[in-house]
């Protein structure tokens, strides 16, 4: 819904972009947009496919370039794509494991940040040098912006003896 708001200001506008559904929705809303299935609370091989797409567009960006991102509830679980050295299955069960433990969504996602190619300011930082707008519609509470999503382009100030704390 977020999209199909931004599509009716922008749409002779938009130039390329992806959006992330849920993989029992449908998605078609723009001749410039792909949609990608990407399921929640755990990712899959879909979530890693989809954010290495987003994280190739925003690397193609240049100076000229507006990113807009749009961030809402289960965008950590749906955004996944392993740090170096981490399988997909790795991932998933240490997220399993956290959630089954009762982990606040802070402690769950600086698991996840310090796990992540693109969450914790990576997927910024790709985007660099074009400019980038966040609208976040918030799930966690205080509206903290580092923790919506897992901060994929805020700055993070969790460490990883934090991350190492929390498990």
């Amino acid at each position: 819904s977020m999209a199909k708001s931004v599509v009716k200001v922008l749409e002779n506008r938009i130039s390329e972009g992806i959006v992330l559904y849920l993989p029992e929705e449908s998605f078609s809303l723009h001749k410039n947009i792909r949609g990608l299935p990407a399921p929640h609370p755990l990712p899959d091989e879909r979530s890693v496919a989809a954010s290495e797409k987003i994280l190739a567009l925003s690397e193609r960006a240049g100076e000229k370039d507006l990113i807009l991102v749009l961030i809402s509830g289960g965008g950590s679980a749906q955004i996944c794509l392993p740090a170096q050295g981490i399988s997909l299955e790795e991932k998933r069960f240490i997220t399993e494991g956290l959630l089954k433990a009762g982990a606040t969504i802070t402690e769950l996602n600086t698991v996840r940040k310090h796990l992540s190619r693109i969450k914790g300011g990576r997927l910024a930082e790709a985007s660099f040098p074009a400019t980038t707008i966040n609208l976040f519609i918030s799930d966690v509470i205080g509206n903290d912006l580092e923790n919506i999503a897992s901060g994929p382009t805020y700055w993070d100030s969790s460490t990883y003896d934090d991350a190492r704390k929390v498990l």
